[in-house]
């Protein structure tokens, strides 16, 4: 399987009454979107929307639109909403645990790690990424995990290198951090901040997906 190195993961303040930015981020050269809701960031923000079922009608909305332009869409955490919206994958966190009936065989799955340690989490799982991070903090995702900096991940990467599976960078990503990432081995990065707080700038998109390719 070929992944795309630029996942887009959105982000809390997202709008999604008008789903234009995902046409922007097509047009940058994004294809491949995640679709991350927490619920204390609905709470915070939409307080009497409940959460699983705006998680799913959200999804639902996605999921048309990212097919109708042939773009993949996964899911943060939620197997039940991934099978809902008919994704194409899960992206599994640290402190998720699911039985094997829960995920589907075709999926994309991805998995969260700050250690080589944390990779054991998914032993019963057949991973085809990680996501790794942070490179540093960031106000997107309060993260307490230690951030890695470059030469954290390529430690993080040699130390994985047995298990032979792709590596995201995310947490924090600049544009100017590109080629340090990629020169320590990352495969991909996922972003959220970066995007969004441009406004989902074309130009923008077009160089960190070049920068990436």
């Amino acid at each position: 399987m070929v992944l795309p190195r630029v996942i887009y993961i959105t982000h809390p303040e997202e709008d999604f009454s008008n789903l234009k930015w995902i046409d922007r981020l097509y047009e940058g050269g994004v294809r491949w979107i995640q679709l991350r809701i927490k619920e204390a960031d609905l709470e915070a923000f939409h307080p009497t929307m409940h959460y699983k079922s705006t998680y799913m009608e959200i999804a639902d909305l996605l999921r048309e639109k990212t097919q109708s332009l042939g773009m993949t869409l996964t899911i943060n955490d939620e197997s039940d909403v991934a099978r809902f919206c008919e994704a194409d994958g899960l992206h599994i966190g640290l402190t998720d645990t699911l039985e094997k009936s829960e995920i589907e065989e075709d999926w994309i799955l991805g998995g969260t790690i700050n250690t080589v340690e944390n990779a054991a989490h998914y032993s019963a799982y057949d991973l085809h990424y990680f996501g790794a991070g942070p490179l540093r903090e960031t106000d997107t995702k309060k993260d307490t995990k230690t951030p890695l900096g470059y030469e954290g991940y390529k430690k993080l990467i040699s130390e994985l290198a047995s298990l032979n599976k792709p590596v995201f960078a995310i947490g924090g990503i600049q544009v100017n951090d590109l080629k340090e990432l990629k020169a320590a081995g990352v495969y991909g990065i996922a972003v959220s901040g970066l995007f969004h707080k441009s406004d989902f700038d074309v130009s923008l998109i077009q160089t960190v997906v070049n920068g990436m390719s």
